[in-house]
């Protein structure tokens, strides 16, 4: 049977030519329009073309930065990409495919204001969230030393938010296995493979940095943990009280009528 499970738009900016994910409304699948555009010069030999796009649902506009020279007609987007990097090889970085297979209208961008931060949960605490998105807006640009720094502290406020004990980090971020036992403990494991922890050597930067296959696996695995800790108790929390709300309604309506 076809798997028809299209959660990971929701991790998408772009959806197609015509939708996006507003992250001011948080509304998927929303229309958008191309507000604004120009180029300027990224370095002395690379160009970069900046693109503003605004919300047709709440009018918010969010800034989008792309090595690629877009063509839009109509404020919207044409594609398909592939095309358009056929045309634009020169302004591809080097860790891109350049045109031998089509990309998502997505993945021409390497940069956007606000971030992908729509996507975490406002019920886990703000200093995470806003680590991990800054985190990731520098995975996109291939600024790995500043990634590995926010994912570290991250990772560090994390143990302090939650009172995590133990004589190092790692131990302390293994505790979280006692503290929460719902959570896979492969995920904690992951976590806890990270050496230099500590905040002198955070901002003295005196550690190697992530790459970019180990960058992805920390900050998908943290967002996991995360979701463990703050959302899905909320959740299941939710559904319990909405199935007292409907006893207790119900038990409310027998009492009237056997009066």
């Amino acid at each position: 049977m076809e798997n028809y499970d299209q959660s990971h738009i929701e991790k998408k900016y772009f959806v197609d030519s015509y939708r996006y994910n507003c992250p001011f409304c948080n509304i998927r699948n929303v229309e958008y329009k191309r507000y604004d555009y120009g180029e300027f010069d990224w370095s002395p030999e690379q160009s970069c073309f900046y693109h503003i796009i605004e919300c047709s649902h709440c009018d918010s506009k969010s800034l989008h930065l792309s090595y690629y020279n877009l063509a839009a007609s109509y404020g919207r987007f044409d594609l398909p990409p592939s095309e358009i990097i056929k045309e634009n090889e020169k302004n591809v970085r080097k860790n891109i495919l350049k045109n031998e297979e089509p990309i998502e209208l997505d993945e021409a961008f390497f940069y956007h204001r606000p971030t992908s931060f729509f996507i975490i949960d406002n019920r886990i605490p703000q200093i995470i969230r806003e680590l991990i998105s800054e985190a990731e807006g520098c995975l996109k640009m291939n600024y790995l030393t500043g990634a590995s720094a926010c994912m570290r502290k991250a990772i560090y406020e994390l143990t302090v938010i939650e009172k995590c004990t133990g004589d190092d980090h790692e131990k302390k971020i293994k505790s979280l296995k006692d503290k929460h036992p719902a959570i896979d403990p492969t995920l904690i494991d992951v976590l806890s493979h990270i050496q230099s922890m500590t905040s002198d050597k955070i901002h003295e930067q005196s550690w190697d940095e992530w790459d970019s296959p180990t960058l992805t696996l920390i900050i998908e695995t943290l967002k996991s943990v995360l979701y463990e800790i703050y959302v899905d108790p909320m959740k299941r929390k939710g559904r319990v009280s909405k199935v007292a709300k409907l006893r207790e309604k119900i038990t409310k309506k027998r009492m009237k009528n056997n009066n």
